[in-house]
């Protein structure tokens, strides 16, 4: 089923499910740069079980997670409302699946992009509308500020052999949740699956240790700017409508306005019908 009408909207949102979530302040690398907060304190809580290869689903730690639909309700984002203490750009994404590994050398990895759950924007393992994104677990230096990385995949189309290269270079001293996309290739609406990935040259802690990075898929659901400090915003869902599926784990992350980023939250309201 579907919502479809006014007075369906009407009825779903008055038996909506409410979701409140907040994350306590962080430190970003720098404005301009993107910032996950999967490995942030607060509601929910800090994820603190070791990342491996895996399908990301609504009961991981750090995530914002949904229940089942009832019967055939579709279910959608019927609003959602964020706060922030700086001004930014605010987004939920649901994360499908991410690989972590150790980062010791110049390395190349393989993935298996059919561990992806069915929660494209078609609710298929396709990938359309499906974005991958470099983030480091750990802080983490590098020996020059230019340090990139390339992917091979296959799109959500099914064509195979496609490059995606980083939307920024890694800075020489990334911080933990320090994020970044890859620009895809040609007009290709998401990834399917990665093939490989490749960095540049050798990432580490400086100390002789290891940095951790991980490759992540995602699905952006919403994006909210906030112009003005200790303030929010909300989308409703004539603005928004995005359909949500079943395990969906949400997670924040912010286009940063500087290095303090303080603290944020909001609300999600999940209706079906």
């Amino acid at each position: 089923m579907a919502i479809t009408t006014n007075d369906g909207l009407t009825a779903a949102l008055a038996q909506g499910t409410p979701n409140v979530w907040y994350k306590a302040a962080a430190t970003a690398k720098a404005a301009g740069t993107y910032f996950s907060y999967a490995r942030v304190a607060g509601l929910p809580a800090l994820k603190t079980t070791a990342d491996s290869n895996a399908r990301i689903t609504s009961t991981w730690e750090g995530f914002v997670g949904f229940t089942t639909a009832t019967g055939s309700n579709t279910q959608y984002l019927g609003y959602v409302s964020i706060y922030a203490v700086l001004a930014g750009v605010y987004m939920l994404a649901d994360r499908l699946w991410q690989s972590t590994w150790m980062l010791t050398s110049d390395e190349s990895v393989s993935t298996v992009g059919s561990t992806y759950w069915a929660r494209d924007c078609d609710n298929t393992t396709n990938g359309n509308c499906v974005s991958v994104w470099l983030e480091f677990e750990t802080a983490s230096t590098v020996a020059v500020a230019t340090r990139t990385a390339t992917i091979s995949y296959t799109n959500s189309d099914g064509t195979t052999g496609r490059t995606g290269t980083l939307l920024q270079a890694v800075p020489a001293t990334p911080v933990a949740g320090y994020c970044v996309p890859f620009v895809l290739a040609g007009s290709d609406k998401g990834v399917r699956s990665v093939e490989t990935f490749t960095f540049s040259s050798a990432l580490s802690t400086g100390g002789g240790g290891a940095a951790i990075c991980k490759l992540v898929a995602q699905r952006i659901l919403t994006v909210t700017p906030i112009t003005l400090a200790n303030t929010g915003a909300d989308r409703n869902f004539y603005d928004i409508g995005t359909k949500i599926y079943d395990g969906t784990a949400i997670v924040p992350i912010a286009l940063c306005s500087g290095t303090a980023l303080g603290i944020i939250g909001g609300q999600i309201v999940r209706v079906q019908g």
